[in-house]
């Protein structure tokens, strides 16, 4: 019962013990004949006054004498209607709240559930893209009030119950309020009750929780930017306007995803974006040429000023990715920069605004699908990885439920790298091309063995780095220090032929 229900509940029961405390002083007080068994004389003799009132019965034994009583008592007469109003209200409320949502459930306990913990925007569209990719899925949220949606089933139960009724069948709880902490916090709970959950959070703690998975829509976006519009091209130019937090997400996604060749040289310019992103990631410059171009590697220029400071620059690039903290900004962006600038390459923006000349990404239907939140595919094949790992390294390396978040994402890392591995073989990524894709690497000379090598490591060094971890002689996970985080020519062979792992797990997905 919530505090508002249990104080109104408090307030009820004192009126009415008030009201019978009333009836016996009045009736006490005026009785005519103490020895009359109709009287009213004790607090046990009014409750059962007002029992037999109230519910209609009225034996008529027990009755006030006085006019005080009397008005007390067609207080408790005129209660008997709202009693029985409230009795059958209570009893309909039960049967449409509770009963007959717990018939239906039980029908559908073989099926799979998805439970939300509240019926939001969001939560919505991620359960159309549920029911789409899994048909005969049961999409439950819980809310205050009972009803069917288009998505889904509204129900008063908890999350908890719901597990509670279906701990036969697959339970699966996603927990997409406003708050991040009270997200994480939440999915971390119920996940204590056996069942994957899935948190919709910023935040990224050191250690992961066991069936909790976390997601936030800018990783969303970004994984599925760069998968839908992947750089293909040695020297490209990519413009990103607007710092805020997605802007950073593209920026940090292309960073490890698009890593293809030894001899790519791309030139990532940043405009609006904050020095704290870069006061975030320190160590940058140990693996890209940070505020001036280089031919030997990608570089990263950035500055805090608006695009207009640079408008050659806008206007030649390959690409520009215009991306503010709202979406408001982004049309304000976009808007400039198509008035003012004749700019050369595509341009892609976060919008819903139709635009001549703009492709649009990163919609809501777009990111919260059942692929980019519950990551079944990514996860899929990132335990994979981890697992041929294991069977290279031996048993000293721990299980993936025993892994952290970082070691994890690691591994997720590298699950999101194949495309590009797929690309770099094929010269293409078409449907089921990875079978394809490792023969192509099982029969590749040498030389080319030894580019794929050098391109993974330098894939592995990019994710390490962007999470600030340096080289040092002695790993230390707690220090973020690594032995191999050095170029690839001072690896030892046995280490270089790691990189292989990498290469071989396409041979592993259908």
């Amino acid at each position: 019962m919530s505090r508002k229900n249990l104080a109104r509940a408090a307030a009820i029961a004192g009126v009415y013990v008030l009201l019978l405390w009333l009836l016996v002083l009045v009736e006490s007080a005026e009785a005519k004949n103490a020895d009359d068994p109709s009287r009213i004389g004790s607090f046990w003799t009014a409750f059962w006054y007002s029992l037999t009132t109230m519910t209609t019965v009225g034996y008529g034994d027990v009755y006030p004498h006085t006019v005080a009583g009397r008005i007390i008592g067609g207080v408790f007469q005129l209660c008997s209607l709202g009693l029985l109003v409230f009795l059958i209200g209570l009893l309909i409320t039960n049967l449409r709240d509770r009963l007959l949502p717990r018939f239906i459930l039980m029908r559908d306990r073989k099926q799979t559930w998805v439970v939300f913990d509240a019926y939001t925007e969001d939560a919505a569209t991620l359960a159309k893209s549920v029911v789409s990719a899994h048909p005969g899925t049961r999409i439950l949220f819980c809310t205050d009030a009972t009803e069917r949606k288009a998505e889904g089933l509204c129900l008063r139960f908890s999350a908890e119950e719901l597990i509670a009724m279906h701990k036969a069948g697959s339970t699966l709880c996603l927990c997409m309020g406003g708050d991040d902490t009270a997200n994480l916090v939440r999915a971390k709970s119920l996940s204590e009750l056996g069942v994957k959950t899935f948190a919709k959070t910023k935040l990224e703690p050191e250690t992961a929780t066991e069936h909790v998975t976390l997601f936030h829509p800018d990783r969303c976006r970004a994984r599925l930017y760069w998968r839908q519009y992947p750089v293909e091209k040695k020297g490209e130019t990519i413009v990103i306007v607007g710092g805020g937090e997605g802007a950073q997400r593209i920026l940090e996604q292309g960073l490890l995803v698009n890593c293809f060749s030894t001899q790519q040289h791309l030139t990532y310019r940043l405009f609006s974006f904050p020095d704290e992103f870069f006061a975030a990631h320190p160590y940058l410059s140990e693996l890209f040429s940070v505020g001036s171009e280089d031919s030997t590697r990608d570089s990263i220029l950035h500055t805090e000023a608006p695009w207009s400071v640079d408008f050659d620059a806008v206007r030649t690039a390959d690409r520009i990715i215009v991306c503010g903290k709202t979406e408001s900004e982004t049309n304000s962006l976009l808007s400039e920069i198509q008035c003012l600038c004749p700019v050369q390459g595509r341009v892609y923006a976060c919008t819903n605004l139709i635009m001549d000349g703009v492709i649009q990404f990163g919609c809501r239907e777009e990111i919260f699908t059942a692929e980019l939140v519950m990551q079944m595919e990514l996860d899929r094949t990132a335990r994979a990885m981890h697992e041929r790992y294991r069977k290279e390294e031996g048993n000293s390396v721990p299980a993936w439920d025993a892994l952290g978040t970082f070691l994890r994402d690691s591994n997720r890392a590298v699950a999101d790298h194949l495309p590009v591995k797929c690309r770099v073989l094929l010269g293409s990524e078409k449907q089921g091309a990875y079978k394809a894709a490792y023969e192509a690497f099982r029969s590749a000379s040498p030389e080319q063995i030894e580019q794929f090598r050098r391109i993974e490591h330098e894939r592995w060094c990019r994710f390490h780095l962007l999470h600030n971890w340096r080289y040092a002689p002695i790993r230390d996970n707690a220090k973020r220090l690594h032995p191999a985080m050095v170029p690839f020519d001072q690896l030892s062979k046995a280490d270089q032929k790691k990189d292989d792992l990498a290469w071989e797990i396409l041979g592993t997905i259908s």
